[in-house]
């Protein structure tokens, strides 16, 4: 390699760092505008920049940034999906509370595949602040993992029906390890599901206040905007993986944003859903 072949390499990966910086400010900036709308200011906001800023290095490796596949940061699904909470909160302030750690839950509902470095980089974030980083590592965690189910198909408690109408089958078959790598995820996010109607029930009993301050719905309304961002791109996908995921979305997701009173949200996500379908 000649040196100026290895000079124009620096320059493009230069420009390209300076681009990425570039988009890292204005996702920032977007978020920053959207959180003073519902109030934050002072310390929650630098609270909220923080985690902004801890997401975005976990999502940096050896000095990468890592890239969605259609080509976008990694960071932008957790900023857009924050975006939309609060988009939420404002729209229904009777039923979610504008802490910053809802916020920082969302931004946070993907963080988690390494449980004991998060809960090190939050316990720094926080000064220690137990209650706190129990709230919210609890609201991501509520989002996306719920505990592991057991991985023998006798101890499997979804019903075998709804498992092969998740998977589109007449019958489900342990003898196929491809189909039962996919038994396994459909349990999960099932579980996931069930996990978050759950919690959001206690809503239906429980006083305003107790609602807002326990964030009830919190899990629910990540999750209405994780999925609503994930519908917006998957149009890469075979149409069969497209298909998974909207009736998933019908099955469990939709009847809880109706039991909810989320009914622009509802509308909002079936559309997604029908747009997801068109080849």
């Amino acid at each position: 390699m000649t040196d100026s072949t290895i000079l124009e390499t620096r320059d493009i990966a230069s420009a390209q760092k300076q681009t990425e910086q570039q988009e890292v400010n204005r996702l920032w900036a977007s978020l920053a505008a959207k959180a003073t709308e519902i109030g934050l200011a002072g310390k929650e906001l630098d609270k909220l920049k923080q985690a902004f800023s801890l997401v975005d290095a976990d999502s940096s490796q050896n000095g990468e940034r890592g890239k969605r596949k259609n080509g976008d940061l990694e960071l932008s699904h957790p900023v857009i999906v924050t975006l939309k909470v609060i988009e939420t909160i404002k729209r229904h302030p009777d039923k979610i509370g504008k802490d910053v750690e809802v916020l920082m839950a969302a931004l946070f509902h993907d963080y988690f595949e390494d449980v004991p470095h998060a809960v090190a980089a939050l316990n720094l974030l926080f000064a220690g602040d137990q209650q706190t980083i129990a709230k919210v590592m609890g609201w991501a965690l509520d989002v996306t993992k719920v505990e592991m189910l057991p991985r023998e198909a006798s101890d499997m408690t979804i019903s075998q029906d709804l498992l092969a109408k998740t998977l589109g089958v007449s019958v489900v078959d342990y003898t196929d390890e491809g189909q039962l790598k996919k038994t396994r995820k459909a349990m999960e996010d099932t579980a996931t599901f069930h996990h978050i109607k759950q919690i959001a029930d206690k809503s239906l009993t429980a006083p305003l206040k107790e609602t807002i301050k326990e964030g009830y719905l919190v899990p629910l309304v990540i999750k209405m905007a994780d999925r609503s961002h994930n519908l917006r791109t998957i149009g890469g996908l075979p149409k069969e993986r497209r298909k998974e995921v909207v009736d998933q979305t019908r099955t469990e997701l939709l009847p809880m944003v109706h039991t909810f009173g989320f009914d622009r949200e509802y509308a909002e996500i079936e559309a997604l859903c029908r747009e997801a379908l068109i080849d």
